[in-house]
């Protein structure tokens, strides 16, 4: 969600900050990570999605990239603080659909759990 509150402020990865390589990339799927290790050389490599729902407060979940915090807190302060006020605008309203009554925010998430064997 902040990554695309600073899509529609127009910010967009800096130069200086490293992207992983087009060569090194994988499918972000359970398949596409089990092949990443079965091409390692683990054997018998398997993958499942582990689904939840996590919940924050607005506040919160904005703050670490408000202060730098990885690549997206590096995008987002690149340049300057009107883009940052325009890119928290975005989020406040991109965050609205998951808002409950209390205000905090139910974000859902995936993620992938793989093992194989050495």
């Amino acid at each position: 969600m902040i990554g695309r509150a600073a899509q529609s402020a127009g910010l967009t990865r800096p130069a200086w900050l490293p992207a992983l390589d087009p060569d090194d990339d994988f499918p972000r799927t359970p398949e596409g990570l089990a092949a990443l290790l079965a091409a390692a050389g683990f054997l018998e490599a398997k993958c499942s999605e582990v689904a939840w729902d996590h919940e924050t407060g607005a506040e919160e979940w904005w703050a670490g990239a408000e202060q730098g915090i990885g690549a997206i807190g590096q995008v987002l302060n690149s340049r300057g603080p009107e883009r940052m006020a325009e890119a928290r605008r975005a989020y406040d309203g991109l965050s609205a659909e998951f808002r409950t009554r209390s205000g905090q925010l139910v974000l859902p998430h995936v993620a992938l759990l793989a093992a194989g064997t050495a």
